[in-house]
Formats: C-alpha cells, structure tokens, sequence
C-alpha cells in the first residue's frame, strides 16, 4: 500500500483514518478539503481541484481523503488501496453534526482558513445526507469496474480500528 486514497461520506472519519495511516505507515498524507475551499468559503473551480489531485498522484507515494465523485475514473485508478467507510447514516450525522458544531463554538480555523458558520453547519449535514445514499448506490459499481486495487469496505467504526491496529506493517 503506497497510494492509498480513502473514500466515504462527508462526516465519515476520512481525514482521520487517513491521518491515522500516514502515522502509522509513514506515508505522506494530503488532505484535500482545502483542494476545494478557498478563503471565504469560496469553491475552487474544478480544473484547479484536478491539478491539485494530479500533482498529488504524481508522487510515488500518498495518502488522499476524498471521493472524487465526479472524477472517480481518473482518482480511483491511481490508487492501489481504496477503502470506503461505509458506516450507516446515523453515525455519520452524528460524527459530522459533533464535528461541524464542535469547530463552529471553537471558532477552529478549517479548510483554507475559513471558519465553521451555523449555516455552513447547517449545509454540511444536507450534504452528508443528500450523498449519502447516492454513494451507496454508485461506489459498488464502480469499486468493482477496478482491477488491481485492493478495497476495503468498513460497516463499523469497529472493523476499522481491528483493520487498522492488525494492520501488518511489512
């Protein structure tokens, strides 16, 4: 596993289990929320989002957290391990509702500088919700269309802790 790239629902531990790798293999992580925030909560168009992606994949090396939905055809085969926090939707609204609240009372500066605002709050949890089920939909399909990459698809936040702490380091 030397190109790892970590998939799941807005909410669903992706930086974190990404972080977690990173320590753990010593690989270089890139977090990719900021790929798509400017300052303000400015959107990056998405020509700049996919230099950003190619000038990560162009390393021998890396993790990546983000589904790249829209270019999961060009993403998803660049990595030799994908794996998809497929937790149920109550979880995740939990986590990313705890998340989102927890930055908006802190004031704790986020993706590009920005900081969490109650509509911002708000928007993340209809996003986590709206996704949710259209990545269920799609990302069986298109895990399987892959040849050569190693997936791991996690129910439970417990079968990624066993995954993670069995995880053979040779």
């Amino acid at each position: 596993m030397k190109k790892i790239l970590v998939i799941g629902t807005s909410g669903s531990g992706k930086s974190t289990l990404a972080q977690q790798l990173s320590e753990r293999l010593d690989l270089q992580f890139f977090p990719s929320d900021h790929f798509y925030w400017e300052s303000d909560w400015k959107l990056v168009p998405m020509d700049k989002v996919l230099d950003r992606v190619r000038d990560v994949m162009a390393h021998k090396e890396w993790i990546l957290d983000g589904n790249f939905d829209d270019h999961h055809e060009l993403v998803w085969k660049q990595a030799d391990c994908i794996i998809w926090l497929d937790y149920t939707l109550p979880i995740i609204l939990s986590q990313v509702v705890s998340r989102n609240f927890r930055w908006m009372v802190s004031r704790q500066r986020i993706w590009s500088g920005n900081q969490m605002t109650f509509q911002r709050a708000i928007s993340g949890i209809r996003h986590a919700i709206k996704s949710y089920s259209l990545k269920r939909r799609d990302y069986p399909s298109w895990l399987a269309e892959l040849s050569g990459v190693a997936v791991y698809r996690f129910c439970t936040k417990r079968e990624t802790e066993v995954w993670l702490r069995n995880l053979n380091l040779s």
